[in-house]
């Protein structure tokens, strides 16, 4: 899955084929980094640029007092020189791009090279004030720490101080099969409609009705599609 370790360097790349090759039909100027390519650098490098929409199929993770996962990852982060069980939310939130195994693995870095490991910390003080629209295809990318009145820390509100407009996240685990459907259908609905919401809606009502070659629906259950939500613009 998108939160394990072990295939942590294989992108989801039917996912983004699908969408690259749907934006370059529609005459859309688009980049597709991949593997080696969708790494901390390469990220960052994008502060400042014009962007209006940035897709990010990854792992997503947030490290959780009250509720610890025994995965892989989080074996890997405790034995790690990784500072993120004593911060807050925006850095107990992360991404692990190209090149976090190693550092996940405790192996030494080639100089001059980021870790990999994508915290929400390092995200709020990039400029994405252009970007219309982030989709965070990954693990548990809405979760964060709540913090009384401040609200919730997370990848969602360092995005937003960056100057995300809307934000696509999923709420717990997804499933990688249901996501690629998910994705495609959604980003199909919102190039011909131009509206998030209804793209989202649209995207669900697919995988519940999707029907198996045995004639099964099956991801009619609400945890194949309801965990992705909209955090859209106020205005």
């Amino acid at each position: 899955t998108r939160g394990s370790l072990d295939d942590i360097r294989i992108a989801t790349l039917e996912e983004v084929n699908n969408i690259f090759a749907m934006l370059k039909a529609k005459g859309i100027k688009a980049t597709l980094m991949t593997k080696s390519q969708a790494n901390e650098t390469s990220f960052k490098a994008l502060s400042g640029k014009d962007m209006g929409v940035l897709h990010i199929a990854t792992h997503g993770f947030y490290w959780s007092d009250e509720n610890e996962e025994k995965s892989s990852i989080q074996d890997h982060i405790r034995q790690a020189s990784v500072p993120i069980m004593e911060q807050i939310g925006v850095l107990r939130s992360y991404l692990l791009l190209a090149g976090s195994k190693l550092k996940l693995d405790n192996e030494k870095l080639p100089e001059g090279v980021d870790d990999g490991i994508l915290t929400g910390a390092e995200i709020e003080n990039m400029n994405l004030s252009s970007v219309d629209l982030v989709v965070l295809s990954a693990c548990q990318t809405g979760l964060g720490q709540v913090e009384p009145i401040e609200g919730v820390y997370g990848l969602q509100r360092a995005f937003k101080k960056a100057g995300v407009k809307s934000i696509l996240m999923t709420l717990w685990k997804v499933d990688d099969d249901a996501t690629q459907l998910f994705m495609t259908e959604f980003y199909r609905d919102y190039l011909k409609n131009n509206n998030k919401q209804h793209a989202l809606k649209a995207a669900q009502e697919y995988l519940k009705s999707f029907t198996s070659d045995e004639g099964e629906h099956v991801y009619s259950e609400p945890y194949y599609w309801a965990g992705f939500v909209l955090l859209d613009a106020l205005n």
